[in-house]
């Protein structure tokens, strides 16, 4: 099986991802007060995940 990559869209997508990262350390910084190494390494997790979903949402309907 074949998972389709584009890298000049992903690195695209990454951008998004890294902006909804911000804004989610933000959230946790008004919500909880501080930002924990266990926060900073969820986000390092999270955001490459994040960043192949909408890399995969930018390619549908693309033409193949």
């Amino acid at each position: 099986m074949h998972l389709p990559f584009d890298r000049k869209l992903y690195m695209k997508a990454l951008k998004h991802a890294i902006g909804l990262g911000v804004v989610g350390f933000g959230l946790i910084w008004l919500i909880w007060g501080e930002i924990l190494p266990v926060d900073v390494f969820g986000m390092s997790m999270a955001i490459p995940l994040v960043a192949y979903i909408i890399h995969m949402l930018m390619l549908f309907g693309r033409e193949t």
